[in-house]
C-alpha cells in the first residue's frame, strides 16, 4: 500500500497563488480547474485540497490534511477559538 500526502491550500485569496507556484516549484505537477475542491498530482502520489483559509487547520489537526499552507495570524486565531486545532507551524514560507 502505498502512502499518499494531502496538502491543504486556500482555494482562492491572496495566499493561492504563491501556495501553488511553491508546490510546483517543488516539483509537484497538479492543475486546478473550476470549482474542484481536490486536484492530483500526476507525477507524486500527492492530491491537494483547495479549502477556505479558516477551514485548513482543522483539516490538518483532524488528519484529513497532512499538511497546511496558511497565513500564521489564521492558525494563531484557529488555535486561540479552539482548543481541539492541534496543528502547528513547521516552517516559515516567506510570503503572505
Amino acid at each position: 500500500m502505498i502512502n499518499k500526502i494531502t496538502i491543504a491550500i486556500q482555494r482562492k485569496g491572496r495566499l493561492f497563488d504563491s501556495s501553488k507556484d511553491l508546490l510546483i516549484k517543488s516539483g509537484i505537477n497538479f492543475s486546478t480547474s473550476g470549482d474542484k475542491l481536490l486536484a492530483r498530482s500526476s507525477n507524486m502520489n500527492i492530491d491537494i485540497l483547495l479549502v477556505r483559509d479558516d477551514d485548513i487547520p482543522s483539516l490538518v489537526s483532524k488528519g484529513v490534511a497532512d499538511l497546511g499552507i496558511v497565513g500564521q495570524n489564521v492558525l494563531a486565531e484557529q488555535v486561540a477559538s479552539n482548543k481541539k486545532i492541534t496543528a502547528k507551524s513547521v516552517l516559515n514560507l516567506g510570503f503572505s
